[in-house]
C-alpha cells in the first residue's frame, strides 16, 4: 500500500496525543537535549504544549491506516526582534536548571542570526521542531513537514520562516529546500563562551545552523 500523508493543525483536545508523540520520537532524541547533562525535559515538554492553543503544532498523518497515526510533527511559532532578549529574561526567572541553559544558549544563538533585524520584518515564522515517527524515516517526511510549514506561514502573512537546525539531518533538509543559511554556532564555541563545559554533542551532532525561507 503507498504511503499517503495529510497535514493538519492539532487541536486543543489532542494534547495527549501530541505529548506522547513529543516524548517518544523528539524530545529525548533532539541533539541540543541529548547534549546536556540533565535528562528532565520537563520544561522543553511544557514550551512545546503550548503552541498547541495557537494552532503551532501541525501533524503528519497516515491516512491509510484505519485509525489515525501521526507520521510526524512541526512545532512552530511566532518570533520577532526581541526573541533573543525574551529568551534570555525568561532564562533569568526561570527556577528549572536545565530549561535555564537551554534558553540561554538559544538566546546566544538568536543574537548571532538576528533573523528579524537582519531580513527587516517585524515577526516571522520559527521552526521549533520537526520530526518523524522512526517508522515512516526514509520516505522524506520531514522535507514535506518543512514544507507545510513554509505554506502555514505563507496563509498566515508571514514574509519569513526561520529554523535553528539543531541535527546534521535538519540542516540537510534545510539546504536541500533552498534555505538561506544564517549563521552557525557550535557546542564548542559556545562552552568556551560561557567558560566550562555545559554541552556535550552527539555525533554528528556538533553544531547548529540558522536558515531562514523568504516566502
Amino acid at each position: 500500500m503507498n504511503l499517503e500523508i495529510k497535514f493538519r493543525i492539532a487541536s486543543t483536545d489532542e494534547d495527549e496525543k501530541v505529548r506522547q508523540f513529543l516524548r517518544e520520537h523528539f524530545i529525548s532524541k533532539e541533539p541540543v537535549n541529548q547534549a546536556y547533562p540533565s535528562r528532565d525535559d520537563s520544561m522543553d515538554e511544557a514550551f512545546l504544549l503550548s503552541l498547541l492553543p495557537e494552532g503551532n503544532i501541525i501533524l503528519a498523518i497516515d491516512s491509510t491506516l484505519e485509525i489515525e497515526v501521526i507520521a510526524g510533527m512541526a512545532c512552530i511559532g511566532e518570533i520577532t526582534k526581541n526573541y533573543s532578549q525574551e529568551s534570555w529574561e525568561e532564562s533569568e526567572t526561570t527556577t528549572h536548571p536545565k530549561w535555564r541553559d537551554i534558553l540561554k544558549f538559544m538566546s546566544h544563538i538568536e543574537a548571532k542570526s538576528r533573523v528579524c533585524e537582519r531580513y527587516g520584518v517585524e515577526k516571522a515564522i520559527h521552526l521549533h521542531g520537526v520530526s518523524v515517527n522512526e517508522k515512516y524515516r526514509g520516505k522524506s517526511l520531514g522535507k514535506r513537514l518543512f514544507e507545510e510549514c513554509f505554506r502555514v506561514a505563507q496563509n498566515r502573512g508571514y514574509k519569513l520562516v526561520s529554523g535553528d537546525c539543531t541535527s546534521l539531518y535538519s540542516i540537510k533538509i534545510a539546504e536541500s529546500l533552498g534555505m538561506e543559511f544564517v549563521s552557525m554556532v557550535t557546542y564548542d564555541e559556545y562552552n568556551e563562551k560561557i567558560g566550562y563545559k555545559l554541552f556535550n554533542p552527539i555525533l554528528p551532532h556538533t553544531e547548529i545552523k540558522t536558515f531562514v525561507k523568504h516566502l
